[in-house]
C-alpha cells in the first residue's frame, strides 16, 4: 500500500511541462545530459530546426561535458542562427561549442556576445530560386555552388580568383550578383570568423572558365563595395606543393612516396633532386605535391607536429614558394632550355654538342645536375625539347622544359625575406645544434619553374647534412646569366655520427640500455628514431637510458624515491594504481579512483599520503601480507565538478603541498581558474587544508632551493615556471613573479613534473615534447633537453642510493599504436644514468596529522 501511494503521490507531483517531454528527452537524460540542457534542446526539437537524429556521440559527449550555464548560451545561439543551408548540423553545433569556449578563453571577463546577423535572407532566398544553387554553411565557410546542371570537371587552375579587403559585413548577397556581372559562377566561398561571426575579409570566387576570371580581375579589382571600401580581385593560384627538408640522401622517389603517402592524403608526385657525386642519392630535401591546397594543410599540420619524425628524422616542413606562371606572350619568346638529371661527368661542350644537332645554340650553362642551354632561334629550342626530353646521355635520362623567366628582384626578396621569417620561427624548436643566425631556405629548382627563387643565401655547411647555397639566375636584356654556384657536397662521416656515441650503442630495443649521444645529425640511427639527448650548452656524452620494468602504464606519474629504503613509487592515474620498485621487483595495488600522487610519511612504514580523486587519504600497505587499506582524510573543490588531484611535494618541514586540476572534456578542454594550490598545516590538520593558490587550472610542478627560500611552481596552461620568495620558518610564499617562460626558447608543450638537483637546476617533464628540459635555476637560462624516447612525459625526480639517476614517468594514454614504433619507450618507467649531476633527496611528509591513522 506504502509503494502503491508513494507512486500515486509521484505522478502527482508531475507537472504538464514533465508530461509534455518527448522520447528524445528521456534519451538525453539516459545519455548523461543535464537536465536544464536536455529541456533546452527538447525545445528545440520540438521547433523543428533540430531532431535527436541530428546529432551524433561527438555532439551529445561535448554537451555532457560543457558547464551548464555555457551550454544553455551554446544552444541559445544555436537556436537563433540560420540553419536552413547547415547540412550537418551536429558539426555545426561543436563548431559552436568550439568557438564559445575559444571566445570565453580569450576574454573571460567579457560575457559572449551574439555574433552579427548573417545576409540578407530575402535576397539569399531570391538568388537560390533563380539559379537552383547548392548553399552551405559551417562554423567556418559558407559556400555557394557548384550550378545544379553541372557534369563537367571541376574548373582548372585559373579559373579561380581571390577576393580580398571585404568589409566583415558583407556576405554572399552582395557579392553573388557583383561576381556574377564577369561571368557564370561556379562556386564562391566566403571565409568566417567564428568568435566574431564575420566575415575574414576574404572569398574565393571559382568561375567556369579562365576568360571569365580574368575579366573579373579587370573589372572589379579596386571595386568600391561600401563607400570609401575597395576590393582587391587577383587570380588565385593553390599552393598544392610542400618543401620536406632533412630527408635521407639514400631515400629514392618511390621509397618517399610510399612513406608519406601511408602518413598523408592526397599525394600525388614526388620531386627529388639527385646528388650529382651519387645519382642514387637524393640531397636531403624533396617536395610533395597534393591533389589539392586542402590536402597539402592537413598534410603540412600533421607534419609539423611538435617531435614529428620520418625514417627517425625530424624533417623540415614548410610551404614551396609560390611559382608565378609567365603569361602565353612571355613563353612565346622564350629560347632558352632547360635540362636536369645530368650526370657529373656530362659537360658543357658535350651538352652544346649534343643539342646544336638541332640548330645554333649560342652558349650552355651548366651548374652541377642541370643546365641552360641557349639557342638563337625559338623553332630549333622547340625542336631539340621535343627530340631530346626523356632522352638518354651519358647514362642519365634528361628532363627537358622551357626555361620561365624570373619575377622582379624585388618579389624575389620579399619571398626570401617571408621564408627566412617562417624556417627561423620553425627552428628554433627543433632538436638540431645551434643556429648562428636565421635561415634562408627556398628549395631547390622546380621543374618546369624558372629557378629564381631557389636562392639560399647563407654559404656554409648547415645543420642537415647539406650545405646552404643554390643558384641565383637573373635574365637581364633577355639572356640568362648564373650567379655563383653554391657547392652541393656530402658531408663529412663526422657530421653524421653521434658525437662521442659507440655505433653498437644507437639501439633502443627491447627495454635494453640505449646511449645517449650529444648534438649531432644522426643519419644511420635504429628504426627506433635517433634519440638526441643534449643539443645546448651541456654534454651527456655516456648517459643511458633503461626501462625500469616491462608493464606499460597509461597514464604514470608522481615517482618519488625513498632514499632510506631504496625504493621506487610512482602512480598510474588512469589505472588506479600504485607501484612500488625495489631492485628488480614491481609490485602494485590496485584502487577504487583516480590516484594522483603518493608520498611516504616520516616515521611511519608502510604509510602514505595519496591524493585520490578529490579526496586527500592516507594508504597503509603490508607488503608482507600484501594487503592494503585506504582511509578518507579530506575532500577539496566539492563545488568544482569532475575536478582531481594532480601533483604534490613535501616542503623543508614536511608540510604537503598538492594542487589540483580541473575536468579535461572530450574535446581535450579544461577550463581555466577552477583549481587550486593547497598546503596542510598542523593546525587543524586534515579540517584545515589551505587554499594557497586559488584559481589555477592545471597544478602541477613544484620544486624548492638548497636553502628554501625560493620555490618554484607550474600551472601547465600557463607554459611558464613561476618564482616565490620562499619563508620557511612560516612555510609560506610571496613576490610571484615568471621565472622561465617556454616562448623564449619555443618550447613545444608544457610544462609538467618538475625536479631540482644538486646546484640549484631545475628538470622539468615538458609534456608533448618527448623531453626533460634542463633550466638554471638562477639565470632561467636553458641548459640542455635531454630527449626521451616517449611521446608524452609526465614527471621526474632523481633517485638511486647516490640520487644520479634520474627517473622519467611517462603517458601512453592517446598515442596511436603506430607511434610505438616512433617512440618505443612510450608509458614506461624509464631510468637514466650518467647524467654528471645529482639530484636532492624527496622529502617526507611530517608525521604529525597521522598518527593516529
Amino acid at each position: 500500500m506504502e509503494v502503491n501511494n508513494a507512486r500515486f503521490n509521484d505522478n502527482a507531483d508531475e507537472s504538464p511541462a514533465d508530461a509534455q517531454k518527448s522520447e528524445d528527452h528521456k534519451k538525453l537524460l539516459e545519455y548523461g545530459i543535464h537536465e536544464s540542457v536536455a529541456d533546452r534542446l527538447d525545445e528545440i526539437y520540438t521547433s523543428g530546426k533540430l531532431a535527436h537524429s541530428d546529432l551524433d556521440t561527438r555532439a551529445l559527449d561535448a554537451l555532457k561535458e560543457f558547464p551548464v550555464d555555457a551550454a544553455l548560451g551554446v544552444l541559445s545561439q544555436f537556436l537563433d542562427s540560420n540553419l536552413l543551408h547547415v547540412s550537418n548540423k551536429s558539426a555545426y553545433l561543436c563548431g559552436v561549442m568550439k568557438t564559445y569556449r575559444q571566445k570565453t578563453r580569450i576574454t573571460p571577463q567579457e560575457p559572449f556576445v551574439q555574433p552579427p546577423k548573417g545576409p540578407e535572407f530575402d535576397k539569399v532566398k531570391e538568388i537560390l530560386a533563380r539559379t537552383n544553387y547548392k548553399f552551405d554553411v559551417t562554423t567556418g565557410q559558407r559556400k555557394y555552388g557548384p550550378p545544379p546542371d553541372w557534369t563537367d570537371p571541376k574548373p582548372t587552375a585559373g579559373c579561380e580568383v581571390f577576393c580580398g579587403k571585404l568589409p566583415n559585413t558583407v556576405f554572399e548577397d552582395e557579392l553573388i550578383p557583383l561576381f556574377e556581372k564577369c561571368g557564370k559562377i561556379y562556386d564562391l566561398r566566403l571565409m568566417m570568423d567564428p568568435l566574431s561571426g564575420t566575415n575574414r575579409g576574404y572569398a574565393f570566387v571559382t568561375y567556369t572558365t579562365k576568360e571569365e576570371a580574368e575579366k573579373a580581375t579587370v573589372e572589379l579589382d579596386g571595386y568600391e563595395i561600401k563607400p570609401g571600401k575597395n576590393i582587391k580581385v587577383n587570380i588565385s593560384v593553390p599552393n598544392l606543393r610542400l618543401f620536406i627538408g632533412n630527408i635521407p640522401k639514400s631515400k629514392g622517389k618511390d621509397d618517399i612516396m610510399e612513406e608519406f603517402g601511408k602518413i598523408t592524403s592526397g599525394l600525388t608526385e614526388v620531386i627529388i633532386y639527385s646528388s650529382p657525386d651519387d645519382r642514387r642519392k637524393n640531397r636531403g630535401f624533396c617536395f610533395l605535391e597534393y591533389d589539392s591546397h586542402k590536402a597539402a594543410s592537413v598534410a603540412k599540420r600533421r607534419l609539423s607536429a611538435p617531435n614529428y619524425k620520418v625514417w627517425g628524422c625530424d624533417i623540415i616542413v614548410d610551404w614551396a614558394d609560390p611559382q608565378e606562371e609567365p603569361d602565353d606572350e612571355t613563353m612565346s619568346k622564350v629560347k632558352v632550355l632547360y635540362v636536369r638529371n645530368l650526370t657529373q661527368e656530362v659537360t658543357e661542350n658535350r651538352l652544346k654538342e649534343t643539342f646544336e644537332a638541332h640548330g645554333s645554340v649560342e652558349r650552355v650553362k651548366k651548374i652541377k645536375d642541370y643546365a641552360f642551354i641557349h639557342f638563337n632561334d625559338r623553332g630549333c629550342a622547340l625542336k631539340a625539347l621535343e627530340e631530346l626530353n626523356g632522352s638518354n646521355l651519358d647514362g642519365a635520362t634528361l628532363e627537358v622544359s622551357l626555361a620561365k623567366p624570373p619575377s622582379d628582384k624585388k618579389k624575389k626578396e620579399e619571398i626570401l625575406r617571408a621564408r627566412e621569417r617562417r624556417m627561423f620561427t620553425n627552428m628554433q624548436g627543433r632538436a638540431f645544434g645551434l643556429m648562428p643566425q636565421p635561415l634562408s631556405l627556398m628549395g631547390a629548382p622546380r621543374p618546369g619553374y624558372r629557378t629564381v627563387p631557389n636562392n639560399l643565401r647563407m654559404a656554409g655547411r648547415g645543420d642537415f647534412d647539406w650545405p646552404w647555397g643554390f643558384n641565383s639566375w637573373m635574365w637581364p636584356a633577355g639572356r640568362w646569366d648564373a650567379g655563383a654556384a653554391g657547392p652541393w657536397g656530402t658531408a663529412s662521416t663526422g657530421n653524421r655520427q653521434w658525437h662521442g656515441v659507440a655505433t653498437s650503442n644507437r639501439s633502443w630495443g627491447n627495454g635494453s640500455g640505449g646511449r645517449v649521444g650529444a648534438a649531432g645529425n644522426s643519419s644511420g640511427a635504429s628504426s627506433h628514431g635517433n634519440w638526441v639527448a643534449m643539443n645546448c650548452a651541456m654534454n651527456y656524452n655516456g648517459a643511458s637510458i633503461r626501462e625500469v620494468a616491462d608493464d606499460v602504464l597509461v597514464q604514470g606519474e608522481g615517482p618519488f624515491w625513498d632514499y632510506e629504503n631504496n625504493v621506487l613509487y610512482f602512480v598510474d592515474i588512469s589505472q588506479h594504481r600504485v607501484y612500488r620498485f625495489f631492485q628488480t621487483n614491481l609490485d602494485h595495488i590496485q584502487l577504487d579512483e583516480e590516484v594522483s600522487f603518493v608520498i611516504p610519511v616520516a616515521g611511519q612504514q608502510g604509510l602514505f599520503v595519496i591524493g585520490l580523486g578529490t579526496t586527500l587519504a592516507s594508504l597503509r600497505w603490508n607488503l608482507l601480507e600484501n594487503t592494503h587499506k585506504v582511509v578518507a582524510l579530506a575532500i577539496v573543490d566539492q563545488e568544482q565538478i569532475g575536478n582531481r588531484w594532480n601533483d604534490a611535494k613535501a616542503d623543508v618541514n614536511g608540510y604537503l603541498w598538492a594542487g589540483t586540476m580541473g575536468f579535461k572534456d572530450a574535446i581535450g578542454y579544461v577550463p581555466p581558474g577552477r583549481a587550486t594550490l593547497y598546503k596542510l598545516n598542523d593546525t587543524g590538520c586534515f579540517q584545515n587544508l589551505d587554499p594557497v593558490l586559488p584559481g589555477v587550472t592545471i597544478s602541477n610542478g613544484i620544486a624548492w632551493n638548497d636553502d628554501s627560500t625560493r620555490m618554484y611552481y607550474i600551472d601547465s596552461p600557463t607554459r611558464q615556471i613561476a618564482l616565490f620568495d620562499y619563508d620557511s620558518a612560516t612555510a609560506t610564499i610571496s613576490n610571484r613573479r615568471t621565472f622561465y617562460d617556454f616562448k623564449t626558447d619555443n618550447i613545444p608543450g608544457v610544462p609538467d613534473g618538475m625536479t631540482i638537483d644538486a646546484n640549484g637546476n631545475l628538470w622539468i617533464a615538458n609534456y608533448n615534447g618527448s623531453q626533460v628540459l634542463h633550466v638554471s635555476g638562477i639565470s632561467a637560462k636553458l641548459l640542455g633537453k635531454l630527449n626521451i624516447p616517449s611521446k608524452i612525459v609526465s614527471s621526474v625526480t632523481f633517485g638511486g642510493p647516490r640520487f644520479d639517476k634520474l627517473y622519467v614517468t611517462t603517458i601512453s594514454l592517446g598515442v596511436m599504436p603506430e607511434e610505438f614504433d616512433e617512440y618505443p619507450m612510450t608509458g614506461k618507467v624509464l631510468e637514466v644514468s650518467g647524467l654528471g649531476v645529482r639530484g636532492t633527496p624527496n622529502r617526507r611528509v611530517r608525521e604529525k596529522c597521522f598518527r593516529l591513522l
